[in-house]
């Protein structure tokens, strides 16, 4: 499974993550002149969602760059006014892309639609850019709003600059092979850590129906897989230290990055010591000796009641901090651990 694939397979999101999705709209003959070419365009900003960014100021940094880089990558010369009512575009900042739902190859996790807009084609009024905010990194909102709006001024995913139109990551994202390694090992470190869950609930039930060799052989296997799940949780953990610039990366939330990793590590370092601690027990009782055993299984109870105490969320939060994908709310599906010995 490459790359885009793993991505797609454990978030559920599209490789395009700028906004992917370009109406294409009827001709009906003109001068060969782009309808927005030398001209003042008015915008209205509208925020349809509840992000928490000051979208303002977003949509002033998106228009600014423009109205300076137009001339350069679309070859015309563009002005915007801001106006409150009416206006010639609408930017549009949403929580979910279901307002894309009709344009070609839709998809629910695409970030952005707008019509592409030739010479050639009859211009809509308003013209209308949805870009999705939800929890998204502010440079990443920002990002997929210039993606947009310069599909409106003509661009295609193969035009210039690659930075901001292409439809690759690799083109994009700034620092991407780090942000997909960081990824990958995290999915690498998390099934290990499933894994691990699923020992120790398993010796847990071998425990309980007094099998203790059988349980001493699950509670082994269980610390090995934490300990394989913590020391991969590190790795992509000592990695962040990658992305740090200055200028900060905006399409990553660093300080979001390192909490994620840093309570799985915990989390997954309490798991190993339960499953050490309760095999210390299960051997105890097996050689006759209660009273150890009755000591491991008080501490074991300490061990698995702090584990279960560390909230750690979906996988998918260190995703949308890496600027890979949106954010949005879900329930927690993970798996838990019995909490009675």
């Amino acid at each position: 499974m490459n790359r885009r694939q793993l991505l797609a397979a454990s978030t559920g999101c599209l490789g395009c993550v700028a906004g992917c999705t370009a109406v294409d709209l009827p001709g009906i003959g003109s001068n060969g002149r782009h309808p927005f070419a030398d001209s003042t365009v008015a915008v209205r900003i509208e925020d349809r969602g509840t992000t928490d960014h000051d979208i303002e100021a977003n949509a002033a940094e998106v228009l600014d760059f423009w109205a300076t880089e137009s001339s350069r990558y679309a070859g015309f010369e563009i002005d915007f006014e801001r106006v409150q009512e009416g206006g010639d575009l609408v930017l549009a900042y949403v929580d979910s892309a279901e307002d894309c739902s009709g344009v070609e190859n839709y998809n629910s996790d695409v970030l952005g639609c707008a019509p592409l807009i030739r010479p050639e084609n009859r211009l809509p009024r308003p013209v209308t850019a949805y870009v999705v905010a939800a929890d998204r990194p502010f440079g990443s909102v920002r990002t997929t709003a210039k993606h947009e709006i310069g599909h409106i001024l003509g661009l295609g995913h193969d035009d210039e600059s690659r930075e901001i139109m292409s439809n690759d990551p690799e083109d994009r994202i700034p620092r991407y092979e780090i942000r997909i390694d960081i990824w990958e090992t995290a999915i690498g470190a998390s099934e290990r850590a499933n894994e691990a869950v699923g020992e120790l609930n398993a010796g847990i039930s071998e425990w309980n129906d007094e099998a203790y060799d059988a349980a001493i052989e699950r509670f082994e296997a269980a610390a090995g897989a934490f300990g394989a799940a913590r020391d991969a949780f590190r790795t992509a953990r000592d990695r962040t230290a990658e992305l740090a610039a200055d200028p900060p990366l905006e399409t990553v939330e660093l300080s979001a990055l390192t909490a994620a990793l840093d309570s799985r590590i915990e989390r997954v370092t309490i798991g190993k010591r339960a499953a050490e601690t309760m095999q210390e027990a299960a051997e105890a009782i097996s050689e006759g000796d209660r009273s150890t055993a009755r000591q491991r299984v008080s501490a074991g109870n300490d061990l698995l009641a702090a584990f279960g105490e560390i909230e750690v969320g979906e996988l998918r939060t260190v995703a949308v901090a890496l600027g890979l994908v949106r954010g949005f709310d879900r329930e927690d599906s993970g798996e838990t651990i019995e909490d009675s010995l």
